[in-house]
């Protein structure tokens, strides 16, 4: 009985346990001084450091970046 009812919760939590990460990513991030006003033309970088892929960018006016 107790081996039903674990194969039971497998089956039916399994289709949550197969979603997969997107491949591509995202990353966004809001630079801003201590009063929150965003701050124009910071340089943001970010490498995997599986891979060595290296993105760098600089936040316009907003401070947003993604």
């Amino acid at each position: 009985m107790r081996g039903l009812l674990l194969l039971a919760l497998a089956l039916v939590s399994a289709p949550f346990g197969l979603k997969g990460q997107d491949p591509k990513g995202a990353i966004e991030a809001e630079i801003a001084d201590k009063t929150g006003g965003g701050i124009a033309f910071a340089r943001v970088s970010a490498r995997n450091l599986d891979t060595g892929l290296a993105m760098e960018i600089l936040t316009p006016a907003s401070g947003r970046a993604s």
